[in-house]
């Protein structure tokens, strides 16, 4: 069996699971679950190939309650810009503080999970937003990644590497890896991004996975969920339809019997007129 090693770019690799589930339509599997994640790189394999390790390489996010004692003591913002994040925060704190308990859990689960080596960076406060949000930058972790990649292939730990970024940051790790012999790959999702062409020269080649095939029972759950849906709406319309013919039938014979009453009533008043003695 052939050992294989992932190297995950996770905030890339996440735009490309977005696209994808944007093109299908589909939420297939919910990539914040550490154990289909896991799943779905497991669908990359071949039958002869085992996994080595999944290298996930991502930062935490910044506590809420930190990130406002940083940006709000330091020395270098004017007061215009520590003021409009101010109102930002205000207005946003408890969305704020659920993404961070959410991503802290997913990645501390994450951890723990059969094959996968944590990689963390550095996030790093890198501007603002015109709204006074924070522009945060992830540092360290091209540099621990490409680290990565030398570490096991010149050792000979594996027999291929798949890569899951589309930054061609990532190119002298390709390059590093196919010097000493070891099969590179750059993973891909079909329908999700283009694979640059420098990634594209630079790798053996491209390992392409249909995320409705590794999913296909929770993927025809969702087409099966999807058409009962569109049954139940038709059947509703249907319904609806219905009973709008029969409030315009029963409004229509109301008018008719309103019609008839004010004939009969017309036909009374002209029979006492001319019963009325002269």
């Amino acid at each position: 069996m052939e050992k294989v090693a992932f190297f995950i770019d996770w905030e890339n690799f996440k735009q490309d699971v977005y696209a994808v589930q944007k093109s299908t339509g589909f939420r297939v599997f919910n990539f914040n679950d550490p154990s289909a994640l896991v799943r779905l790189f497991k669908g990359f394999l071949e039958p002869d190939e085992k996994i080595y390790r999944i290298f996930f390489y991502t930062s935490f996010p910044f506590n809420p309650t930190e990130l406002y004692k940083s940006v709000t003591e330091r020395k270098t913002l004017s007061e215009y810009q520590i003021n409009r994040f101010k109102t930002y925060f205000e207005s946003n704190e408890k969305e704020m503080k659920q993404f961070y308990d959410e991503n802290s859990n997913f990645l501390n689960k994450l951890s723990y999970e059969e094959h996968i080596a944590l990689r963390v960076g550095d996030l790093k406060i890198n501007g603002f937003n015109y709204d006074g949000s924070v522009i945060f930058v992830q540092k360290q972790v091209d540099m621990i990644l490409g680290l990565d990649i030398a570490h096991v292939s010149y050792r000979q730990l594996v027999d291929k590497v798949i890569i899951f970024s589309k930054d061609t940051d990532v190119k002298p790790a390709l390059k590093s890896a196919r010097l000493t012999g070891v099969e590179t790959l750059v993973g891909n999702l079909e329908g999700s991004h283009k694979i640059p062409d420098l990634l594209r020269k630079h790798a053996d080649g491209i390992r392409s996975r249909n995320i409705q095939e590794i999913f296909k029972e929770n993927y025809n759950r969702l087409v099966k969920i999807n058409h009962e849906k569109e049954k139940l709406y038709k059947k509703e319309e249907k319904t609806a339809k219905k009973e709008e013919s029969a409030d315009k039938k029963e409004e229509s014979t109301v008018k008719k019997e309103e019609s008839t009453v004010k004939k009969e009533e017309k036909k009374d008043k002209t029979d006492k007129k001319e019963q009325k003695p002269e």
